[in-house]
């Protein structure tokens, strides 16, 4: 078993060597298929980090009628804090909202000479809203439809917001059938390309195959060195990508993490070494053996 295993890899070894042309066309189309999977790997995981980003920073603001005291607003947050859907609940004055708005515009000496003008804090005091998913913002509205605090609301910014929220989910939906449809096509043509390399490799060898089947070699030992070939192929490709991405990562991964609202791909690379390992190693070995298995199926009749 064992020398019959050293003389397949022998004969797939030759066969590699012996297409150049074929090997290294096999190979860099493979690569590219990697290339592009693992693009849309990095692609996901930052629109899945500003996600976070932004879901840390939206919130709604619920803005309270002049009237109502800020006792009745403490006693409201302590209620909707108990929520379940809700995650962070803080209470704004009119004071601080006031103090916030002079602090961000203090360059902007157009913005404090209006609020002079109005001689008084036009600001209205808020609940500023946080919630766990993206969904459960109608949950919260829902608890100020009811009669006691329908009537202390003014106004709130939930449509704003959600139409943001809703163009980032729509954002990552759409990524991710692009990664699809673009991957679907090179996987496509990686078999396509493989299958005629290993179609190839089988006509410059059928004198041998004749041979080895006269003598009455056995099914296994026909196909093995072309199947065995299609995971060098894949291995080949997966380490040449492996180290593209690895050195690519390294290099723009500082240049564009302030670009990028702090995602580092060096460090996403990092995190993920061992996923990234599994679907490149996985895709590319698995590209390679199902394309010379088609092949060997469709070419030798054994």
């Amino acid at each position: 078993m064992f020398l019959g295993l050293k003389r397949i890899l022998k004969l797939s070894w030759i066969s590699f060597c012996r297409n150049q042309l074929s090997t290294v066309s096999a190979i860099f189309v493979i690569f590219l298929t990697l290339f592009i999977i693992t693009a849309f790997f990095f692609c996901q995981g930052l629109i899945q980090f500003l996600i976070l980003q932004i879901q840390e920073k939206i919130d709604i603001s619920l803005y309270f009628n002049e009237e109502v005291s800020e006792g009745e607003i403490l006693k409201i947050e302590t209620k909707l804090s108990q929520l379940p859907e809700v995650k962070d609940v803080k209470y704004v004055s009119k004071d601080t909202a006031l103090e916030k708005f002079l602090e961000k515009h203090k360059e902007n000496p157009e913005f404090l000479q209006v609020i002079d003008e109005l001689g008084e804090n036009p600001f209205l005091a808020a609940l500023n809203v946080k919630v766990w998913e993206k969904g459960q913002y109608e949950k919260v509205l829902e608890f100020f439809e009811k009669a006691e605090t329908k009537d202390l609301i003014d106004h709130h910014n939930f449509f704003e917001n959600k139409s943001l929220i809703e163009k980032i989910y729509s954002l990552n939906l759409r990524t991710q059938k692009t990664a699809l449809l673009v991957s679907s096509f090179f996987v496509l043509i990686t078999v396509l390309v493989v299958f005629n390399t290993m179609k190839l490799a089988i006509d410059n060898q059928r004198k041998e195959i004749s041979i080895m089947r006269q003598i009455g070699a056995s099914n296994f030992y026909i196909r093995g060195p072309f199947l065995l070939q299609g995971i060098i192929f894949g291995f080949f490709a997966f380490l040449i990508c492996f180290l593209v991405w690895g050195g690519l990562s390294f290099l723009i991964g500082k240049n564009l993490e302030g670009f990028l609202g702090g995602f580092n791909f060096f460090n996403y690379f990092v995190q993920n070494f061992q996923l990234l390992c599994l679907i490149q190693i996985g895709s590319g070995v698995g590209l390679g053996i199902i394309s010379s298995f088609i092949c060997t199926q469709k070419y030798l009749k054994v």
